[in-house]
């Protein structure tokens, strides 16, 4: 029996740093997430472009329509013209599986592109997909499904 404890007490004690890594890894993509979305609130589109790779990422619009691509220029671009975003995030729930991640969270606020489109209050569900490269967290997938009012 005491073998059995020792056995079961060693094993626990081997697990404890893939346990600790993980709960890191798992911070570290709240923290990207949510210093991309303060980007996009105050324009800061330099902040942004740090984690979007070359190639840009993918996106289902809250508005509906096509598959968008999005890179780091456009995005600039958005910004550039009368874009303003104001939206915060709440229930974020962050799963990360190696080298890659799943973020989900509701999205509440307002967007507003400028011109004769009137502000939108942009209640959401989102999810985004970011995988890991050279210890950066890049997005590769942002989902958005717009919440009833």
């Amino acid at each position: 029996m005491k073998t059995l404890i020792n056995l079961v007490l060693a094993c626990t004690l081997l697990a404890l740093p893939g346990a600790f890594a993980q709960a890191d890894a798992t911070t570290a993509l709240q923290e990207t997430v949510e210093t991309f979305y303060a980007a996009l609130n105050n324009a800061d589109v330099d902040t942004a472009r740090k984690h979007i790779l070359p190639e840009g990422f993918t996106e289902y619009s809250s508005r509906g329509g096509a598959l968008l691509h999005v890179d780091a220029d456009i995005l600039e671009e958005m910004f550039a013209g009368d874009l303003k975003v104001s939206v915060a995030l709440e229930e974020i729930n962050v799963k990360v599986y190696g080298d890659s991640g799943y973020v989900t969270f509701h999205r509440i606020g307002t967007i507003d592109r400028g011109g004769a489109n009137k502000p939108q209050d942009k209640d959401a569900r989102t999810s985004m997909f970011w995988i890991k490269r050279d210890g950066t967290w890049y997005l590769l997938h942002l989902h958005n499904s717009n919440i009833a009012p």
